[in-house]
């Protein structure tokens, strides 16, 4: 099976996330835009009409950004069961009728599949969609201020040493902890199949006793994956603020001295 034609038949559905992508990221500048309009008309005015105003239309738009992230949401878990529901099937046919190679004639295909499915339903893959908008983003920010764009720009770089930080922290203890779920699972089904035979020679402890060693390694590895990947994503998520209250303080400087 091709990569290339993994993705066949859902042109419409990406179609249709790559638009509710657009009007979500374009409705996600509401927030910037109102306060952008606070401190220029109605801090200047004291026009309580106009703060009025600027409050429904800003109103208006998060309910339309709330309904077209939830279509995206919605499309997305449709993307990632369609894939599992047409490709499960050749595969396990291509299993049992030995068209893959003999390394491949294990469950572990249809568990890529799920894995693939997880992916595409995952925070991550709707982060990827949305990473490209950055880019507007910081050129918006660089038509109002050069200096604002390059405090956006230092800290969207900031943002990315950290998501490669995280990457190269999580990735050796992370393989190690999957192949350590593969091996107990290849225990427990090799024990199942020779169930009778292994109760039979008294060698259930024993069994169990190295089943255990595998589970805990990947246990041990997992936790250690999960620890290092939220300590990123919590040190992440302070540099964003730290970015906004920057902007925000560099913004006040600049009003300042006109």
């Amino acid at each position: 099976m091709k990569t290339k034609r993994v993705f066949d038949g859902q042109r419409g559905v990406i179609t249709s996330i790559f638009v509710a992508s657009i009007f979500v990221n374009l409705l996600v500048l509401t927030a910037p835009l109102y306060m952008l309009q606070l401190f220029a008309r109605v801090m200047a005015s004291g026009s309580l009409p106009t703060l009025l105003a600027l409050t429904t239309g800003a109103a208006i738009a998060l309910v339309f950004f709330f309904l077209f992230d939830v279509i995206r949401q919605r499309l997305v878990a449709r993307l990632g069961s369609r894939l599992e529901a047409r490709l499960s099937p050749a595969v396990l046919q291509a299993l049992i009728s030995g068209a893959l190679p003999a390394a491949l004639r294990s469950a572990e295909p249809i568990r890529d599949i799920q894995d693939l499915r997880g992916f595409v339903t995952s925070p991550v893959f709707i982060a990827l969609l949305d990473a490209p908008w950055s880019i507007l983003f910081i050129a918006l920010i660089f038509v109002f201020s050069p200096i604002l764009g390059l405090v956006a720009v230092a800290g969207l770089a900031v943002l990315l040493t950290l998501g490669v930080l995280s990457e190269v922290m999580a990735r050796k203890p992370g393989e190690t902890a999957e192949e350590a779920a593969r091996e107990t699972n290849a225990a427990v089904e090799e024990m199942m199949l020779n169930a009778e035979i292994i109760h039979a020679m008294g060698k259930t402890n024993a069994q169990i006793g190295r089943w255990r060693g595998r589970a805990f390694t990947a246990i041990l590895f997992g936790t250690l994956v999960t620890d290092r990947v939220a300590l990123m994503t919590s040190l992440a998520k302070a540099t964003r603020m730290g970015l906004q209250i920057a902007v925000l303080g560099v913004g006040v400087v600049l009003v300042i001295n006109n």
